[in-house]
């Protein structure tokens, strides 16, 4: 193996154990257990060492948040497979909420983490800006073949975001105790779906 691809593997690897060392201190302790010394500690390491990878915690914690959303939106918002709008919107409901309860380290880390500094993406390809994108084409398709009440396409998506986002929360909570737990799911579905369907 040539000596720069042997390098290139190596600084990869190094990556990669910082990344899942800070995503096992954010998933137990939250951001504050996310530190340059802690992040040292877990992979026996010096913290001088990281520096010569991530300039900070910041950079640390930024990468880890692309990367959830490029995970978040293989999983929940490409739903190209469907072809009627109103169905991909619903698989998308579904995977959003069971995303939401499968990794909530992650769903902790893209919507309830302000500190994490936002990612420079004027064209909008990276993976927080296009799952949005991707999402608000999927509500104004079926705002067009006229599955919801006329209203701004922009408007529906937060709405829908905001709805999915709620119950998520509340699921994730424990408040969701009215519904035996086999049922959460289809009450927190159902309960979407009637608010959108308001006029």
């Amino acid at each position: 193996m040539r000596t720069a691809e042997r390098k290139r593997r190596e600084q990869e690897r190094m990556r990669k154990a910082i990344l899942d060392a800070s995503l096992a201190l954010f998933a137990k302790g939250g951001i504050r257990a996310v530190s340059m010394r802690n992040i040292a500690e877990r992979i026996a390491y010096s913290p001088g060492t990281i520096y010569r990878y991530f300039e900070g915690k910041g950079s640390i914690l930024q990468e880890l948040r692309v990367g959830a959303f490029a995970i978040f939106y293989d999983r929940v918002i490409d739903q190209s497979h469907l072809e009627d709008p109103l169905e991909q919107l619903q698989a998308t409901a579904k995977a959003y909420i069971n995303f939401a309860l499968e990794r909530p380290e992650y769903y902790e880390l893209m919507f309830n983490t302000p500190e994490v500094p936002a990612t420079q993406d004027p064209d909008g390809s990276m993976p927080p800006m296009r799952s949005y994108l991707t999402f608000r084409s999927n509500v104004a398709a079926c705002l067009a073949a006229g599955h919801f009440p006329k209203t701004d396409p922009d408007q529906a998506a937060v709405a829908l975001w905001a709805a999915l986002h709620g119950l998520s929360g509340l699921l994730l909570a424990g408040m969701l105790r009215m519904a035996p737990e086999e049922e959460r799911l289809t009450l927190a579905l159902n309960a979407m779906d009637f608010a959108l369907r308001r006029n």
